[in-house]
């Protein structure tokens, strides 16, 4: 690494994703600013994901529990200046951690990236499209921070499952940090099972009372507001009729596992 130069760390947090990591490394091997590690911290996993992030040099560290606990101990153990969060199904364009690095150069202390949506199958494009049209009207999440930032605003609450990244976010913020784009962004796979989309979005709406007693403000109004927007949006776009309608049958039955999510939710917590 050339001196002067930022020092990234790249952390993944894993559980049973040898489908999606051997690409997403082989994407980061394919940088031209190489990171100063990748850290890929384990959930304990049963398949191949541990063999994987070894065999592609990765330093794998094992801990159980939230999404949150594994970034977290992610931050603690990183050597480099600035850390960037990845999830082991997305993958990295070409080009993104020189120009993550030009902007630390710049004195950015958090960076948003832009994030595509893709899936293989009937469901999975359909997810993709939603994704993609709801990316146009949400607000965007930082994924890479100064570390040295995240230890000042406090780590991610590790009991949150739902909107984690967004609850550090606003402390983030509060502290008046400069933050920039990304003009390259990742791609995330999205998977391709119908029943894997609605439970991660019961698991979502279970965790939605957790975040309601943790966090300070709520977002959900925003989230009604954006999904509303969203549902404007798709419908103006000339995408095939059997891709639309599937989009939209979709997002019903994932609002109806959500909902079903956080009446478990409450009711576990009363």
């Amino acid at each position: 690494m050339p001196a002067g130069n930022p020092s990234i760390s790249i952390i993944i947090p894993t559980k049973n994703s040898g489908e999606t990591l051997g690409k997403c490394l082989e994407a980061l091997a394919r940088q031209t600013f190489k990171p100063l590690e990748v850290i890929v911290v384990d959930s304990f996993s049963t398949d191949s994901t541990v063999e994987i992030a070894e065999n592609w040099g990765a330093k794998v560290l094992r801990k159980a529990g939230t999404q949150a606990s594994a970034r977290n101990l992610g931050v603690e153990k990183a050597k480099g200046e600035y850390v960037l969060f990845l999830d082991s199904d997305q993958l990295a364009g070409e080009g993104l951690l020189a120009e993550c690095a030009n902007l630390c150069l710049k004195g950015f202390e958090a960076v948003k990236i832009p994030e595509t949506f893709h899936g293989r199958g009937f469901w999975a494009s359909c997810s993709a499209l939603w994704r993609n049209t709801a990316a146009s009207v949400e607000e965007a999440i930082p994924r890479l921070y100064k570390r040295e930032t995240l230890l000042k605003a406090g780590l991610f609450q590790e009991n949150l499952k739902l909107w984690e990244d967004l609850e550090l976010y606003w402390r983030v913020k509060a502290l008046g940090v400069k933050e920039g784009w990304s003009k390259i962004g990742v791609s995330h796979l999205e998977a391709s099972s119908l029943l894997s989309l609605l439970r991660k979005a019961f698991s979502y709406g279970q965790s939605i009372p957790a975040f309601n007693r943790k966090a300070k403000s709520k977002p959900q109004k925003g989230k009604l507001k954006a999904t509303l927007s969203t549902l404007r949006r798709l419908l103006s776009q000339p995408n095939p009729p059997t891709q639309t309608l599937g989009c939209l049958l979709l997002a019903a039955l994932k609002a109806a596992a959500t909902l079903l999510g956080i009446i478990t939710g409450w009711r576990g917590n009363r």
